[in-house]
């Protein structure tokens, strides 16, 4: 130990107890199976004969201390092998004390059968079923209407085989107080019953002032949350205004990110979504199909997407023209 540690206080030094080092050795029960018991002196104990070629070891008693599961047993050109393993009350070497053997800790490592193979990571792996559920290719997705519910559309990848699929559920209603109101609901998934992902209120005529909007358990004022650059331009704030959405019009919407409060002219943004409304019917094209793609950089954003797309949707819808 270094002098420096002698020569500092009581105090100061943390009583760190010394690792308690116990050796696995392999025994035998009653039914001449094989057995792991922990002890610090192994003693020679002859093995039954159908296991003589075992290598052979005895218990010592174990004090209080819990004690790990067992390590496997290694087995080399179809002979069997017992090896012992040192384990100390962090971490434990599992095989011989060789270049096959690795260090794991005690405290992370779940607890493992006779003859399993230990765990080869020891940090904690990723979340893969959340990395898995980001396309890392744009998706096109289709306005679907519900047959039979001409007030909801569910919005479903172009790949999926079956409604069942679908990110979005949008239904459509009226006040019932005042029905020149129209009532926008956004859920999760396919059904109504669906996580709330948030609803807004517009008004039949170009009134403003009392449409609003309500997102993350807070409601604005539509025009508190989108502002209106010009007729074809809006942005809509996120995080509190710290980052925006940009939507402009030509012909279809495309949506940019900006991570800032306010775009630069002399910067050109990713386009991180698109929205192509129907066109209308031709023999070419018999439905009325509104679809929309969403880059992998936008999959992040898609509730701030679909809800602000809506809106300004229904602004352009409303906005007169000459």
């Amino acid at each position: 130990m270094p002098e420096s540690v002698h020569s500092a206080s009581a105090s100061q030094i943390p009583n760190i107890p010394e690792p308690l080092v116990l050796r696995w050795a392999p025994s035998f029960d009653e039914d001449d199976d094989v057995v792991y018991i922990a002890g610090a002196t192994p003693t020679p104990v002859a093995p039954p004969p159908s296991l003589a070629s075992a290598s052979t070891s005895t218990l010592s008693t174990i004090r209080e201390h819990p004690l790990p599961p067992p390590p496997p047993s290694f087995a080399s050109e179809g002979t069997h092998s017992h090896t012992t393993s040192t384990v100390s009350l962090a971490h434990a070497t599992i095989g011989d004390h060789d270049s096959n053997s690795r260090r794991v800790s005690m405290f992370s490592q779940p607890s493992m059968a006779l003859g399993t193979a230990a765990p080869i990571e020891e940090h904690p792996q990723s979340n893969s079923h959340v990395e898995d559920q980001v396309p890392t290719y744009p998706m096109t997705y289709t306005f679907t209407p519900v047959e039979g519910d001409s007030e909801t559309m569910i919005l479903v990848p172009s790949t999926a085989t079956s409604n069942s699929h679908a990110v979005y559920h949008i239904r459509v209603t009226h006040d019932l107080f005042d029905p020149t109101f129209f009532i926008t609901t956004i859920k999760k998934g396919g059904t109504s019953n669906g996580r709330l992902i948030g609803d807004f209120t517009t008004k039949q005529d170009c009134s403003a002032f009392e449409e609003t909007v309500f997102y993350k358990n807070i409601e604005n004022r539509i025009f508190t949350k989108l502002i209106v650059v010009k007729k074809d331009e809006y942005h809509w704030k996120m995080r509190g205004g710290a980052e925006l959405l940009v939507w402009k019009w030509d012909k279809n919407w495309t949506c940019q990110h900006v991570p800032s409060q306010s775009p630069s002219k002399n910067k050109r943004y990713p386009i991180i979504a698109q929205f192509f409304p129907y066109v209308l019917r031709s023999p070419s094209n018999p439905h009325k199909i509104a679809h929309m793609t969403v880059q992998p950089s936008g999959q992040q954003f898609f509730d701030d997407i679909i809800l602000s797309l809506l809106i300004v949707e229904r602004k352009r819808k409303k906005l007169p023209r000459r």
